[in-house]
């Protein structure tokens, strides 16, 4: 997304989502589709968010529709659940890494596409910042030893 002079964006990080499922589930037989998706309980980010609107968008080119059956506010409660066996879910693969490498969690292959993501800061440009604010934007983009 574009940001409004005099506010500046910094992209942080890229991470892609990745789909889901307790790792006791038997894996499928081949890549899912979203249309074979839809038989599944899906966990999802609730209404409102920017996930749950690039999930939605992306089930409405498919034309098909999103149907969550249960939607959490934040990231961190979506794992626990897809944990337990409650649904499968989409995940950024920062989040999911350590689950996968434990077992926990299996990742289900997608026949479709997941668009690559970014974690952003957004700041006002148009204001000098102060010293504290200005050592953490140098610190968030890697700049000099405080970003190292």
């Amino acid at each position: 997304a574009e940001t409004a002079a005099p506010l500046k964006r910094i992209e942080l990080r890229h991470f892609r989502d990745i789909l889901i499922a307790a790792a006791n589930l038997p894996p499928p037989q081949h890549p899912l589709t979203l249309a074979e998706l839809q038989r599944q309980p899906l966990i999802l980010m609730g209404k409102g968010t920017g996930t749950h609107e690039l999930y939605s968008a992306l089930y409405q080119r498919q034309g098909l529709s999103l149907q969550a059956d249960i939607e959490v506010e934040t990231s961190d409660l979506l794992l626990p659940m897809v944990e337990q066996g409650l649904g499968v879910g989409f995940l950024p693969d920062l989040f999911a890494r350590q689950a996968l490498a434990q077992g926990r969690v299996r990742e289900l292959p997608s026949a479709f596409s997941l668009p690559a993501r970014s974690i952003c800061a957004v700041y006002d440009g148009g204001r000098s910042a102060g010293a504290a604010a200005a050592a953490l934007l140098r610190f968030l983009r890697g700049d000099g030893p405080e970003g190292a």
